[in-house]
């Protein structure tokens, strides 16, 4: 077994659903080196959780939460979490760190009252924790297991493998990455006397109060340190507005998930962690059979005419059991068939109907009609092109038909009342166009066909190419 040893310093992650996070996004670019992670054998991620507080809040006292989170037989523990939602791929463990084994670090410098604690009060927690942290232990990225070996013989970078830090007694659950502005310079070195960095790309600084918080905000941010994207909205870069709900409560780099248990990785994520088992469809299969993907791996893709555009498919089932993320995350028992639209070299927009990555939304995509001035919006007219599905409207309170939602059973082909996706349907299998307003209008050659329950979980579809 290979170790990556990350240093948890739990301050995590930007999550939609607990601040206003719709006003600021958490993933971020840096020149700091990526992790070296080899997924052929699994790969044990030791993290450093350093907790802290401002000084004028009424306990300095660790939750006992903080050290559960980190602790492999505890359920509500992000060890558990990464083990079940990557089968044992990756296991992330952590030493937990406050003044002393139960007090929090404390700080007097004002962390201000933003989404995340301020500049001045990080480096004065990083300060204080140097002082009792030897920093060279977490810089074990490399394949020869031996920490800060960064030297002709050793592979670590000089970087702490990642680093989370978390403000605990905050009324929020937020975060960002550290910023560049706070390129730490620690006081520990390498075993050939080279400085160890916390760099941007390995550390994030999060506000969380409650357990719930810290599991769902922790999965994430250990997502960017892995190299996922932040995926609320789907609309790639820069944006005009976070109303959009690309993937919604399926996929944790977007939402927390479903009533308050924490959402497993995508296909999408999970290709880009190389993780995912993925079938490229090269010709038209029939009645293929594929059970629930968070226990099969099972999933297809179907590519298009475009090399970078294209759609994985997949089904979400939970009428059987094996771990706990995944019997308790509550998709409904009928489940059914998620379609994923990915566009990978996605322009900057901000458009509903044109997301770098999109659930197809069995329910379709509709126009707002206003009756009149003053009247309810409707919701009647289809529109496979340019409408809008149940998760961008569940963003838009000025429009929200009470079947909105970010995510839930109206998203699945569930093979009895949605059985077709092509060119024809609604939603449809169509490509965005490059040009005008980009709606999603042309033809792939692909679609998903009589999807219908084998039962027991499994479901059954044709996939069509070149069609």
């Amino acid at each position: 077994m290979s170790r990556v040893y990350f240093m948890a310093i739990m301050v995590i992650a930007c999550f939609v659903s607990y601040a206003n996070a719709d006003s600021f996004e958490c993933g971020y670019d840096s020149e700091t080196p990526p992790l070296i992670l080899n997924y052929d054998i699994p790969d044990t991620v030791l993290g450093v959780a350093i907790y802290c507080c401002y000084d004028t809040v009424e306990s300095y006292a660790l939750p006992f939460w903080a050290y559960t989170m980190w602790d492999l037989s505890y359920q509500l523990s992000v060890p558990t979490y990464y083990s079940d939602v990557t089968d044992d791929k990756m296991l992330f463990l952590g030493d937990v760190f406050g003044s002393d084994s139960s007090t929090c670090f404390v700080s007097d410098v004002d962390p201000g009252g933003g989404n995340v604690p301020s500049n001045a009060f990080v480096t004065d927690i990083f300060l204080k924790a140097d002082s009792i942290i030897n920093f060279a232990d977490y810089d074990n990225d490399g394949l020869n297991g031996i920490p800060a070996s960064k030297d002709s013989l050793g592979d670590d970078d000089g970087y702490v493998d990642a680093v989370y830090l978390t403000e605990m007694w905050y009324h929020n659950g937020t975060g960002m990455p550290i910023p560049t502005s706070i390129y730490y310079t620690t006081n520990d070195t390498s075993r050939t006397g080279d400085t160890i960095y916390i760099g941007d790309k390995r550390g994030v600084r999060i506000r969380v109060i409650t357990e719930h918080m810290g599991l769902h905000v922790n999965a994430h941010e250990l997502g960017h340190t892995l190299g996922l994207p932040d995926l609320y909205h789907g609309l790639g870069g820069e944006h005009d507005s976070l109303e959009h709900r690309s993937l919604g409560s399926y996929e944790i780099m977007a939402r927390n998930g479903f009533d308050w248990v924490s959402s497993p990785f995508t296909p999408y994520c999970k290709s880009i962690l190389g993780i995912s088992d993925i079938i490229t469809v090269e010709a038209p299969m029939y009645q293929v059979s594929f059970s629930d993907y968070e226990r099969s791996d099972s999933c297809y893709k179907l590519p298009t005419v475009n090399e970078n555009e294209y759609f994985l498919i997949s089904a979400y089932d939970n009428s059987d059991s094996s771990s706990y993320w995944i019997d308790e995350w509550p998709r409904p028992n009928s489940g059914g068939i998620l379609i994923l639209h990915i566009k990978t070299n996605f322009l900057n927009g901000n458009e509903y109907f044109r997301k770098k990555t999109d659930i197809e939304s069995a329910h379709g995509l509709w126009n707002v009609d206003w009756p009149d001035s003053t009247g309810p919006p409707e919701f009647t007219t289809p529109n496979a092109t340019t409408g809008r599905d149940s998760m961008d409207f569940a963003g838009d309170y000025m429009t929200h038909p009470p079947w909105a939602d970010i995510g839930n059973l109206t998203c699945l082909f569930d093979g009895i009342d949605f059985t077709v996706f092509d060119g024809l349907s609604n939603p449809n299998s169509n490509l965005y166009s490059i040009g005008g307003s980009y709606p999603q209008n042309i033809p792939s050659h692909v679609g998903v066909r009589n999807i219908g329950v084998q039962g027991n979980g499994v479901f059954i579809a044709d996939f069509l190419v070149n069609n």
